[in-house]
């Protein structure tokens, strides 16, 4: 379990994301960078992550991210789920 502040849950694939007006605070996707981190160093353990956003609005860098992680695994038993 991690809290993490700011999130980074605007921060996209490229940063700002082109269709967002504003990228807030987030420069770095804290929670998807520790995400894939674990995936990808613990691979023989940690197989599946959940992202728990508790927000008052959408963490659209997020959602880019783990849509495009998911994307790239089809078939892997590693995935990202985002809520």
């Amino acid at each position: 379990f991690c809290i993490v502040r700011p999130p980074g849950h605007h921060a996209g694939i490229d940063g700002l994301l082109e269709e967002a007006s504003s990228c807030g605070f987030c420069i770095f996707n804290n929670v998807a960078i520790g995400a894939l981190h674990a995936l990808k160093k613990y691979k023989d353990t940690v197989k599946r992550v959940a992202i728990v956003d508790f927000d008052v609005h959408h963490g659209n860098g997020t959602e880019e991210i783990v849509a495009k992680y998911n994307r790239e695994h089809i078939g892997d038993r590693s995935h990202i789920m985002f809520f």
